[in-house]
């Protein structure tokens, strides 16, 4: 089949529309599921010490650990759904650095491509779990799921 360079790259910009999309539904679940539905002091305490103890604290930008600290400090519950957003952004990057956040987040991906419903998946988080940890335990070579 000969492409010419603009249907290629239009192809190209698609699959990337999708794989983006797939990605933030994917977070989006995992929010809902990792993390807590009312954030408060405490919970930003265990959050930083995560950060810290796994070294995902060097993976957030000076303003993100700047902003989870001061809100730890200040803040005894985050009412602003703003602010909310944004705390549970970096919350999710936190968890996404630990081998479960990973293994939850690879399991949804491969049941997702195996086309079953979120909903589904979301149900029955023992499964989705470990099959996300058996896909990492996997050498690279044998990664390769549908």
């Amino acid at each position: 089949m000969n492409y010419t360079s603009e249907s290629y790259a239009m192809m190209i910009i698609s699959n990337m529309e999708e794989k983006s999309k797939l990605d933030k539904e994917i977070k989006e679940t995992l929010t809902k599921i990792l993390l807590p539905k009312q954030i408060t002091h405490p919970h930003l305490r265990k959050y930083i010490r995560k950060a810290l103890a796994n070294r995902s604290w060097h993976i957030l930008t000076k303003l993100e650990r700047s902003l989870l600290w001061l809100t730890s400090k200040i803040v005894p519950t985050v009412k602003s759904p703003t602010l909310r957003k944004i705390i549970q952004q970096i919350l999710l990057k936190i968890e996404l650095a630990t081998t479960k956040g990973k293994a939850l987040y690879y399991g949804i991906l491969i049941l997702i491509k195996k086309l079953k419903r979120i909903e589904e998946i979301v149900q029955n988080l023992v499964e989705t779990l470990y099959i996300g940890l058996s896909y990492i335990n996997n050498p690279p070579t044998y990664r390769i799921y549908g």
